[in-house]
């Protein structure tokens, strides 16, 4: 029988949330781009340093956040020059926290702000200078006890002319999901707890868990589901292990490895989801990130 943490709500690193200040997990260093770029330099900055979100900075204050469900929105949108359309169309409204704000703060501002990522600022800054950045994924960590250092992201380039949507999602080439697979899903058993997913993504650096029935997926659960769950730990007095990871489930995108890239694409957009997954037979073999399969596309299309 598997032992618990501990029966309370503190189990699994919850009284750090409140314990601890923002300021002892922040990422230092935010990518950023202008709230008059195109979407395509948002989408570059986030494939190129792997991560989900950009800050939108005019000179030195922040007025927004783009991340991938503000791609998902503008690609829904189907526009001919969706990738070309300028991040403040789509951007939302970033959540700042002040670094001695503590990280149960920090994180019911991202759960109010349907978002994953906060921005910091010193407490003694005026206006909003914002010098780093904590995410759910941080939040994760830190419920589990990771305490690794973070990777800094450096600059990035900026390409010049984004593809028109019309050549993205239209036949290219012969692309096939299985050509732009990056790694195999975490998967877990259906039985599994909220702690169980929280502690295997933190330590594998995933977003995302998938639960298997049976051997086959059921759903999908992520760093933000974690989020929402710790609130309810919180809210309720439980610890996260009384918590069962499929009441948060999140719906798939599944596709065999042969289907063609545009087409799986379209599905996830369709079902406003962030990721492919691919399945041979019952197997899952792969992941693929809906910003890697619009990036993809875009390299193709404009070659």
């Amino acid at each position: 029988m598997r032992e618990k943490v501990a029966s309370s709500p503190q189990g699994l690193g919850l009284e750090i949330l409140a314990k601890h200040k923002v300021s002892d997990f922040v990422r230092h260093g935010a990518i950023a781009v202008k709230p008059g770029e195109p979407l395509w330099n948002a989408l570059k900055a986030m494939v190129t340093h792997g991560i989900h979100g950009v800050a939108v900075m005019e000179d030195s204050k922040i007025v927004g956040a783009f991340e991938e469900d503000d791609l998902l929105r503008a690609l829904r949108a189907l526009e001919e020059d969706a990738l070309a359309a300028e991040v403040k169309r789509f951007m939302k409204p970033a959540v700042v926290v002040k670094s001695s704000d503590t990280l149960q703060n920090a994180m019911l501002e991202m759960l109010k702000g349907n978002t994953t990522r906060a921005f910091v600022r010193s407490s003694g800054l005026l206006g909003s200078g914002v010098y780093g950045v904590i995410s759910a994924s941080d939040i994760v960590r830190v419920l589990t006890g990771d305490y690794r250092g973070f990777r800094v992201p450096g600059n990035t380039d900026r390409p010049v002319s984004p593809p028109k949507v019309g050549d993205v999602f239209g036949p290219v080439g012969s692309v096939a999901v299985k050509q732009v697979i990056r790694n195999s899903p975490l998967t877990l058993d259906a039985s599994s707890s909220i702690a169980d997913v929280a502690k295997c993504i933190s330590e594998k650096g995933r977003h995302y868990a998938v639960l298997l029935e049976r051997e086959s997926p059921i759903g999908r659960v992520g760093d933000k589901d974690v989020m929402g769950a710790a609130l309810d730990a919180i809210l309720d007095r439980k610890d996260l292990h009384d918590l069962t990871a499929r009441n948060y489930l999140q719906e798939m995108v599944v596709v065999p490895p042969e289907t063609p890239l545009h087409e799986a694409l379209w599905e996830v957009i369709d079902k406003m989801s962030d990721r492919i997954y691919v399945i041979d037979g019952r197997k899952l073999t792969g992941v693929v990130p809906l910003m890697d399969a619009v990036y993809t596309l875009a390299k193709v299309a404009s070659e």
